[in-house]
């Protein structure tokens, strides 16, 4: 059990690092053809979107879910190793979840008020 827990605390972080690496860049406005559907607009849809508030928006959604996801891989790891218990494991699970939903639901809300009042 024990060196399944470091592999996935290794993958966790790292790939929390990628979205932390891609949220930052959506802020600062690089790389913003990375997010869905931004390709798949018409020239007249990206002029008519703030395309920059967009990936603020979305930046910062990547970085919570990100710090998330590496508290709630530290949780598992020290419960893989039995410092703490599968209680407090599950508990925060499904804090993660509830926290993940709620950020995503509050970006998207956030994104579409914006998109309504550009129209």
């Amino acid at each position: 059990m024990g060196t399944g827990a470091i592999i996935t605390a290794v993958i966790t972080l790292l790939v929390g690092i990628l979205v932390i690496f891609l949220g930052v860049s959506f802020i600062n406005g690089k790389n913003l053809n990375l997010m869905a559907g931004y390709n798949s607009m018409s020239e007249t849809e990206k002029a008519n979107t703030d395309i920059d508030k967009i990936g603020k928006i979305t930046g910062k959604t990547l970085i919570i879910c990100s710090v998330l996801m590496f508290i709630f891989s530290a949780i598992s790891f020290m419960c893989a190793f039995e410092f703490v218990s599968k209680s407090v494991f599950l508990i925060s699970l499904v804090i993660f979840i509830i926290s993940v939903v709620a950020v995503t639901i509050a970006s998207v809300i956030k994104t579409m008020k914006l998109t309504m009042q550009l129209k």
